[in-house]
């Protein structure tokens, strides 16, 4: 049994700033595309050169709702997936309010790691 590979396609990509974000979306007609630079002028990508300050600019809107985030143990590869042995995960799943994660991000930045890695996926 012969596999066919499919050619994968290079995803076009366009520079565009916010006004002009939605007639562009219009123009490609349901296909995929990389908008370059859209988010460069955002405070937080600014902010990005200093992670505290960074974290700072965050806390001003974080609230006490909680979100889900992951922590990587030391020790554990750097990807978040199964544990070594396959037994389980590599990385613990809590709930807790915005600032107590910022709070948390801040010490890794600042001193030596409590956790591998911390992962905050899409929230509200």
């Amino acid at each position: 049994m012969s596999v066919q590979s499919i050619p994968i396609q290079r995803v076009p990509e366009i520079k565009c700033d916010l006004s002009e974000l939605r007639s562009r979306i219009e123009a490609q007609k349901n296909e995929p595309f990389v908008v370059k630079g859209l988010a460069h002028d955002w405070p937080v990508v600014k902010a990005d050169q200093n992670p505290d300050t960074a974290i700072s600019y965050l806390e001003r809107f974080a609230s006490a709702r909680p979100v889900t985030s992951l922590r990587l143990q030391s020790g554990e590869s750097n990807s978040i997936g199964y544990s070594r042995d396959f037994t389980g995960f590599n990385f613990k799943q809590d709930r807790r309010p915005l600032t107590s994660l910022l709070s948390e991000l801040r010490q890794i930045v600042q001193g030596p790691p409590s956790v591998h890695g911390l992962y905050l996926g899409s929230t509200n």
